[in-house]
């Protein structure tokens, strides 16, 4: 896929916003900084340094190089997802972690809940205070 046309965009973002006027709208939308709330970094991007936006995600997988199950694919190690989950979080983004799943039977694999069961005590023993999200 290719960047979608600005034409296109603004089609799109009405239709949302005709459904959902709260709905935040990502750079992957458009790269204009006129039809996004927030900017989406590249696949598995983590910052070297400060971001100039106001608001942005990252977007890493539990696996090397993929967002689906991958059997083939090794699941990245807990230590670099934290370091990666705190970088982020110190430069004021947000950290969107796609699970390495499901499977074709529809199951999660056991090493996503593993590994962020890892995650999550590394955090703890940082002092790292992770948010929740709701459906509000």
């Amino acid at each position: 896929p290719g960047e979608i046309n600005i034409i296109d965009s603004l089609e799109l973002l009405a239709i949302i916003r005709s459904n959902d006027p709260h709905c935040l709208a990502g750079s992957r939308l458009h790269v204009s900084g006129e039809l996004r709330d927030f900017k989406t970094l590249g696949d598995y991007s983590v910052p070297a340094s400060e971001i100039e936006e106001a608001y942005w995600e990252s977007l890493p997988g539990m696996q090397q190089h993929t967002y689906s199950y991958d059997q083939f694919q090794a699941f990245r190690p807990a230590k670099e997802i934290f370091n990666e989950l705190k970088t982020v979080k110190d430069k004021g983004g947000n950290y969107l972690l796609a699970i390495g799943g499901p499977k074709g039977d529809g199951s999660i694999p056991e090493a996503n809940f593993r590994i962020l069961r890892e995650v999550k005590k590394l955090a703890d023993e940082a002092g790292l205070k992770l948010g929740a999200t709701t459906s509000d």
